[in-house]
């Protein structure tokens, strides 16, 4: 692990491929309570949006950012889901709703 306390925050996020299936977040303490600590933050108001850089195990680094949304933006996001077969084909890209 790195000297640099940011670099040992390791999250996994592996997604669903389609409907009804399981996703899976992997971490070390350190990465898991920085996700814990984003999404607290973003549960104290409706506009707020948390944001956390963390690293994968081979040390290259990705933002995860979370925001809680109203029911009328719930509506309107794509499925997350990664098969061709099920991908959603909306063209709306979920980031649009960080703004």
């Amino acid at each position: 692990m790195s000297n640099n306390p940011y670099m040992n925050a390791v999250v996994h996020i592996y997604g669903q491929d389609a409907p009804h299936e399981e996703v899976t977040i992997l971490g070390n303490k350190e990465g898991l309570q920085r996700l814990v600590n984003s999404m607290n933050y973003a549960l104290e108001k409706i506009d707020n949006t948390g944001s956390i850089e963390v690293f994968c195990n081979d040390g290259e680094g990705y933002s995860i950012y979370i925001k809680m949304v109203s029911k009328d933006v719930i509506d309107k996001l794509p499925v997350p889901y990664t098969a061709d077969y099920a991908r959603d084909e909306t063209g709306i890209e979920p980031s649009s709703f960080l703004k």
